[in-house]
């Protein structure tokens, strides 16, 4: 459920307003969202594991934002016999 609300959230990041490191943080917590979940924010755990995994990553981590599944649809066409002609 946390995947698919933060997924959602993902989307709103798509604007040519918002920044390319906004989008490669949320990148990096798309990434690695079941490590960071079970921590808790006493004491910093979770900003502290955070910081290490974008220190670790940020040179290959993309700024992208990819439509979610459920933005991206394949149109397909029904298509029938009509023996009426």
């Amino acid at each position: 459920m946390i995947r698919a609300e933060y997924t959602r959230f993902l989307q709103t990041l798509i604007a040519d307003d918002i920044p390319p490191d906004v989008r490669k943080i949320a990148n990096i917590v798309l990434q690695h969202l079941d490590t960071l979940i079970p921590l808790s924010t006493a004491q910093g755990q979770r900003i502290r594991q955070m910081a290490k995994l974008a220190q670790a990553s940020w040179g290959s981590v993309s700024s992208e934002i990819r439509p979610s599944s459920e933005q991206v649809t394949v149109q397909t066409w029904a298509w029938f016999k009509n023996s009426s002609f």
